[in-house]
C-alpha cells in the first residue's frame, strides 16, 4: 500500500493547477504521461539492484559502486536535499488548503503543529512511520478514488451545468499558449513545463528503494511493492490529470486565485456544480495526504542522510541509531575477497561481470562469465 500511496502529496493534488494552465489539458496528459514512463523503467532497474544488495548502504552506497564515488556523493546530498526542502513545501500547502476551514492568522500553529507531528512520528523507530503510513496511503487512494469518481459524474451528468465531455478540449483548446507566446512554440513551451512540474510531482515512487535495509526479507518484499508502481503511476497521475483537464479549462481565473483559497481544479470543478459539502471532504483529504506526506519527507531525508554517513560523505553522528542496532553496510562480497593466486586478471574480469549478475558465481572456476 504504502508503494501505491507514499509519498502522494501536493505534486500531484495542488500541484496540477499550475500545469493545467500551463500546459492545456491534452498537454498535461502528454506530460505526465511521457514522465511516468521513464519514471516506471528507472524505479524498476533500480529496485532490481536494491532487491539483490539491500543493505550495502543505501542508493548512495551503489551509485558509488556502480559508478563512481564522486556520483555517490553528489547524489547523496542532492536528494537529501531534495527532501528536506520538500518538507515545508508539502507543510506549506497542507497549511493553505487548511484556509478554507480556518482564518489565515492561524496559519502559523497549524505549521508548527504539522511540522511537530511529522518528525515526532520519524522519532520511534520505522515500524510506527510504517504503520501510520500505510493508513495514510490508504487514504490517498479512496481520495483518488473519489477524485475520478467525481469527475466522471461531473462531466457525464453534472446538475447544473450539464454534460461536460471534452468541451473544454475543444475551447479552449488541447494546448495552453506559454505566457502569451503565439503558435506551435508557445505550445511547446507549455508542454515543456508540465515535463518540469511532472517530474516534481513524481518524487516518492523510490520509497521501497530507500527502506530497502529496513524491510524483511527484501529480496521478495521489494520486488512484490514495485510492481505495483504503475498502479500508483497510472491511478494518481494519468488518470488523475485526465479528469482534472476535463473539469476545468485551463484558462480559468480560479487556477491562480488572488487569495490563499484553494486552487485545485478537482475542487473548483466540485463547487461550480454546486457540491459544496462533498469539496470540503475532498479538500480534507488533500489536507491530510499533504500532512502525512511531510512524514515521508523526513523519513526519505534522514535515511538519505544515514546513507551519506556510513560511505563517509558527512561526519559519522549522523549514521548513529537508536538502541546500538545498526544494519549491515558491508562491502559485496566479490569487492573484500582477495582473488585467488595465479588467477587475478580472470578474477578481475569475474568480478566486474558480477556487478551484473550474482555474487554466488564468485569462484576461480567461472572463467567462461
Amino acid at each position: 500500500m504504502i508503494s501505491i500511496g507514499g509519498v502522494i502529496g501536493t505534486g500531484v493534488f495542488l500541484g496540477v493547477s499550475q500545469s493545467l494552465y500551463t500546459g492545456g489539458p491534452l498537454g498535461l496528459l502528454l506530460g505526465y504521461s511521457i514522465v511516468g514512463t521513464v519514471v516506471y523503467a528507472g524505479i524498476i532497474s533500480v529496485s532490481e539492484i536494491v532487491a539483490w544488495l539491500p543493505r550495502v548502504g543505501g542508493i548512495v552506497r551503489l551509485a558509488g559502486l556502480y559508478v563512481d564515488p564522486a556520483f555517490g556523493f553528489a547524489m547523496g546530498w542532492n536528494c537529501w536535499y531534495n527532501w528536506a526542502i520538500t518538507l515545508p513545501a508539502e507543510i506549506s500547502a497542507a497549511t493553505v488548503l487548511m484556509n478554507d476551514y480556518f482564518d489565515p492568522k492561524w496559519n502559523w500553529l497549524f505549521t508548527l503543529a504539522m511540522l511537530s507531528v511529522a518528525v515526532g512520528i520519524n522519532c520511534f523507530g520505522a515500524r510506527l512511520y510504517g504503520r501510520l503510513e500505510f493508513w495514510f496511503a490508504m487514504l490517498r487512494v479512496l481520495s483518488a478514488f473519489i477524485v475520478i469518481v467525481s469527475a466522471y459524474l461531473d462531466t457525464v451528468r453534472a446538475p447544473q451545468t450539464g454534460r461536460i465531455g471534452f468541451r473544454y478540449w475543444i475551447e479552449p483548446g488541447p494546448f495552453a499558449q506559454f505566457k502569451g507566446v503565439q503558435g506551435n512554440i508557445g505550445q511547446f513551451l507549455g508542454f515543456w513545463t508540465v515535463l518540469i512540474q511532472a517530474c516534481y510531482s513524481f518524487f516518492g515512487v523510490e520509497v521501497p528503494d530507500v527502506a530497502g535495509g529496513e524491510v524483511i526479507n527484501a529480496s521478495k518484499n521489494i520486488p512484490r511493492a514495485i510492481r505495483r508502481i504503475w498502479i500508483r503511476i497510472l491511478l494518481f497521475y494519468v488518470l488523475a490529470v485526465f479528469a482534472a483537464g476535463l473539469l476545468v479549462p485551463h484558462n480559468a481565473c480560479e487556477l491562480y486565485p488572488a487569495g490563499n483559497a484553494p486552487c485545485i481544479p478537482f475542487i473548483i470543478a466540485l463547487r461550480k456544480v454546486g457540491w459544496v459539502g462533498l469539496s470540503h471532504v475532498v479538500n480534507g483529504a488533500f489536507v491530510a495526504s499533504a500532512w502525512s506526506a511531510a512524514a515521508s519527507d523526513v523519513y526519505i531525508s534522514s535515511r538519505y542522510m544515514f546513507f551519506l554517513a556510513r560511505c563517509g560523505h558527512v561526519w559519522p553522528v549522523c549514521g548513529r541509531l537508536f538502541r546500538h542496532k545498526k544494519p549491515s553496510t558491508d562491502d559485496p562480497p566479490w569487492i573484500k575477497t582477495p582473488p585467488p593466486q595465479g588467477d587475478s586478471e580472470t578474477y578481475a574480469n569475474d568480478t566486474m561481470e558480477l556487478g551484473l549478475v550474482q555474487p554466488a558465481v564468485t569462484t576461480p572456476n567461472n572463467t567462461d562469465i
